[in-house]
């Protein structure tokens, strides 16, 4: 069986090929109304950053894969079951973390020798102010983890 982290419209592609394929899905997602849950074979209403809570919802169940697509909510969690389910692919922490830190992100990029873009990460208000007048305008402000809507 595999664990899907997340049923938003964005996961929809990997419910629908695990069922073309007769891969039995279970769709961990706390809202029950996401279009995707319509394809999966079971449903766990936990949120797909409860690690402990979505172990507990399987009851000794193991899953044979667990996959988070189109979102970095998941991304420790799938990381986290991976690992105490062993299965075939454990999503890296280093993933996660250059998916989910800027700062880790801005490392693995420039020692890689992808050209970047200017950017700074302070708490200090000053800090942030000088560099911005040190880039020049417009600048794009954003937090330095997870997505963009938080």
């Amino acid at each position: 069986m595999m664990l899907i982290l997340g049923a938003r419209e964005d996961q929809l592609p990997v419910y629908l090929e695990a069922r073309r394929r007769g891969i039995p899905t279970i769709g961990v997602d706390v809202r029950g109304d996401r279009p995707a849950l319509a394809h999966a074979d079971e449903w766990l209403p936990v949120s797909t950053r409860d690690s402990d809570g979505i172990v507990a919802a399987l009851g000794g169940r193991r899953p044979t894969s667990v996959v988070a697509a189109a979102s970095d909510a998941g991304l420790w969690t799938w990381h986290e079951l991976c690992r105490r389910y062993g299965t075939p692919y454990r999503y890296p922490a280093g993933a996660v973390r250059a998916s989910v830190d800027k700062a880790v992100f801005h490392e693995v990029v420039r020692a890689a020798g992808v050209p970047g873009y200017r950017w700074c990460q302070s708490t200090d208000r000053a800090t942030l102010t000088r560099a911005a007048h040190g880039f020049g305008f417009p600048v794009v402000v954003k937090p330095p983890d997870a997505c963009g809507s938080k």
